[in-house]
């Protein structure tokens, strides 16, 4: 099961890699960690561990004085780092192999022209990505091209006046229309549902979010719909973050439902630090039978401040 959590923080830190330069996805909405922490943070390092025998994931981000994040590192097995702008942008990431060998992707943005252009070396991705910004310069489309230069598809983004995306329309090379993705926010400007459509125009996926006062999301909702032309959406997972009565961040609990029923995972935050951010995540899971099992500490972190 360890070994499951594992692959999930793998997961999602690959697509933090994948949407580097990604349509309308800036650094800041990718890091979610951020909106938790407490205090002047100047960085921090987190180390995930599945089992003593295995190569922990270790993650280090650091962030400015305004609190937008100025680079994020991710190691296991290999290590990649992702530098941002002071607007949150990603401009380059660095790939570094097993042999030693770096790759380097880099992003140009031309805030007068209103456009921007990114470059890769790694494999796995299109050689070129190039699209427009908007008039706070946020990526709102981009055109993928091959190594040959081929045309390998596009993302189109509809904005509202105050910058918060509307919707997006995904296209593969031969421009057509494959996915669409609908967002709503609640009068803070904060997403409170993601609707994912399939070509045929059915519901694939939705996501609903709850925040707190102060903005936090703190119940996330993630349903799906198994028959393809279905109208109906099952629940399949939630998350949900508890904080106790100082506002410090104690746990997180979330479900998966499955064919043998539902299946909990805790995660309980303790050793707090004077700011009052977590240094220590542990691990609790509760079975469909009832069982509950512990497990040793799953992540540590040390945080440094300004």
């Amino acid at each position: 099961m360890l070994n499951k959590i594992l692959a999930q923080v793998l997961i999602c830190l690959n697509m933090i890699m994948l949407f580097t330069s990604a349509p309308v996805l800036a650094a800041n909405d990718l890091d979610k960690d951020k909106q938790f922490l407490l205090g002047p943070v100047q960085s921090v390092r987190t180390v995930v561990i599945s089992d003593p025998n295995r190569i922990p994931v270790v993650t280090t981000k650091l962030y400015r004085r305004d609190g937008t994040i100025a680079s994020m590192e991710i190691e296991w097995k290999t290590k990649s780092i992702i530098y941002y702008d002071s607007s949150g942008r990603s401009i380059k990431s660095e790939k570094f192999g097993a042999d030693g060998k770096k790759t380097v992707d880099g992003t140009v943005y031309n805030d007068v022209n209103h456009t921007y252009v990114t470059h890769y070396q790694q494999a796995g991705y299109p050689r070129e990505v190039r699209g427009s910004l908007d008039k706070n310069g946020k990526i709102i489309d981009y055109y993928k091209f091959g190594l040959d230069g081929t045309y390998e598809g596009k993302t189109i983004s509809t904005c509202d006046d105050t910058g918060l995306v509307k919707k997006i329309n995904y296209y593969d090379k031969t421009d057509r229309h494959f996915l669409k993705v609908l967002y709503e926010y609640d009068e803070r400007g904060l997403c409170i549902v993601q609707t994912a459509y399939r070509e045929n125009g059915s519901v694939s996926q939705r996501v609903e979010n709850e925040y707190d006062q102060h903005g936090r999301c703190i119940v996330s909702k993630h349903y799906e719909s198994e028959v393809v032309g279905s109208a109906e959406c099952i629940l399949k997972s939630q998350t949900q973050v508890s904080f106790d009565d100082e506002d410090r961040q104690t746990g997180t609990r979330s479900f998966e439902r499955g064919p043998w029923g539902e299946t909990s995972t805790i995660i309980t935050y303790s050793d707090f630090d004077r700011y009052g951010n977590w240094l220590r995540g542990g691990l609790i899971y509760e079975y469909p039978n009832g069982h509950i099992k512990k497990e040793g500490p799953l992540q540590t972190r040390i945080i440094e401040y300004y």
